[in-house]
């Protein structure tokens, strides 16, 4: 199965390269933001459950510590594993989005702080799951951009090795970050995915191209753009992920340039727009990714002003208010 995985991928991928252009879409949606400080505040063999959750993603965070495939280590300077699982306890939440992204091999070892060991990154992905909660799924992002590091055989390695990997429960969700929208049909090549083992794909319909996106119905969810500069959700893709009959429909500051630009604003500012995001998640129909940790930016390395509205909490401690509102309305 897996060879045969193998030939339908090399045949997609020997197609020109994608464009990849922001797609630009004036929106006129502007909610008054409603203050989230309102809310109440191994080596162990694999679980036969695969990794998969049933219905709605209600709390999706993007929290990255293993972002850049060509190294093989932890790549967080300022925290240890230990200070990523705690994290992990305040947000509580369904989905870790791209928390890694895969590699033919690994030999990385956590650190996980001053008296603990290291752990290999397999046991480190159990004690993420331990903690994160029998409902949370974490998914592995694949970029199909086809660079000089993501050859055909470089990715079918990859996702083999993470499908293998002594984690419980067994990682099978799969974030692709992915352009199918040039003309064609990718519904074999994305069948593939499925055949390899993986339950759930996720799609990012943040950038565009020539046509709109197609998920053959095999789309579990999907991202779309946040804006930088005016801070929008793009709704014409939060539309056409509905109209393809997509169950978990979801928007984030993407990277590297967007993230970047937010982490460019004052911290006040930043709560603000995270406020804002957050409140129009239910009028809009979509469940924020809340930016924690990726693309060089760090919410809890983020302090507001003292004397300002937010009185000194970091943008990590506004995240984790906003997610507590969002779970009491979910009840």
């Amino acid at each position: 199965m897996f060879k045969a995985g193998v030939s339908v991928f090399a045949k997609v991928f020997r197609r020109p390269l994608f464009s990849m252009f922001r797609l630009a879409v004036g929106l006129g949606v502007l909610l008054t933001a409603i203050p989230c400080s309102w809310a109440d505040g191994s080596g162990k063999k694999p679980s036969a459950t695969p990794q998969t959750a049933e219905g709605q993603y209600e709390i999706v965070v993007r929290l990255i510590p293993f972002e850049l495939t060509r190294y093989d280590r932890w790549q967080l300077e300022n925290h240890t594993g230990q200070d990523i699982l705690d994290m992990i306890k305040k947000l509580r939440p369904n989905m870790l989005n791209r928390f890694f992204t895969p590699r033919p091999s690994w030999t990385a070892m956590v650190p996980m702080g001053p008296g603990k060991p290291d752990l290999p990154i397999a046991q480190y992905l159990t004690e993420v799951n331990k903690v994160c909660g029998k409902d949370c799924v974490l998914t592995p992002k694949v970029p199909l951009n086809r660079d000089g590091i993501w050859t055909d055989q470089y990715l079918n390695d990859s996702l083999k090795t993470t499908l293998a990997m002594p984690v419980t429960p067994p990682i099978r969700v799969l974030d692709l970050d992915n352009w199918f929208n040039q003309p064609g049909d990718y519904k074999e090549e994305l069948q593939a995915f499925k055949d390899m083992g993986w339950k759930e794909l996720g799609f990012n319909f943040t950038g565009s191209g020539q046509t709109n996106m197609v998920t053959y119905g095999l789309g579990s969810f999907g991202m779309a753009a946040i804006h930088p500069g005016d801070w929008v959700v793009a709704t014409r893709q939060l539309e056409l992920m509905r109209s393809q009959g997509i169950r978990n429909i979801m928007a984030a500051i993407d990277y590297p340039r967007p993230i970047k630009a937010f982490a460019a604003l004052p911290p006040d500012q930043q709560a603000q727009i995270i406020e804002t995001i957050a409140s129009q998640q239910k009028s809009l129909g979509f469940r924020f990714i809340y930016p924690v940790i990726y693309g060089g930016y760090d919410a809890s390395a983020n302090v507001t002003t003292k004397d300002g509205p937010y009185h000194g909490k970091t943008v990590f401690d506004v995240i984790v208010e906003c997610i507590n509102r969002d779970r009491g309305e979910a009840k």
